[in-house]
């Protein structure tokens, strides 16, 4: 963008005012998602999607709720199934999402082998 402004004839001051930092997980955190002794996990931007989706990978048997439609789209891009999506981006919303799907029955994904995961949701989405 800045190169293009000064193509134009604008001389722009680039701030950097946000930046997003990656931290590798606590080995233990590794450790209880690969055991599957983690029940859910909550996507609260699309940079944690794709953090969880490059450190951790997807798991069918984990409940994964995003806090609003563009941190689900960015689940879905990294291959991350989710089973609802926050009505609001608020933490009460989130906190309301997350709730239903871990009280809601365990049902089994369409041509999954044994195992249960979380049903969808109100609202949720199975993808």
């Amino acid at each position: 963008m800045t190169d293009g402004l000064r193509d134009l004839g604008y001389a722009p001051d680039v701030v950097t005012v946000y930046r997003t930092v990656a931290h590798d997980l606590a080995p233990e955190v590794v450790e209880a998602w690969r055991a599957g002794a983690v029940d859910a996990v909550v996507l609260t931007s699309g940079s944690v999607a794709r953090e969880v989706a490059r450190q951790l990978g997807p798991r069918d048997d984990v409940a994964a709720v995003a806090i609003g439609d563009p941190t689900a789209r960015a689940a879905r891009a990294v291959g991350l199934r989710l089973d609802a999506v926050a009505d609001r981006p608020t933490d009460a919303a989130l906190a309301a999402a997350l709730t239903t799907v871990l009280t809601a029955p365990r049902v089994a994904p369409a041509g999954a082998g044994d195992g249960p995961t979380h049903g969808t949701t109100p609202g949720g989405d199975p993808s």
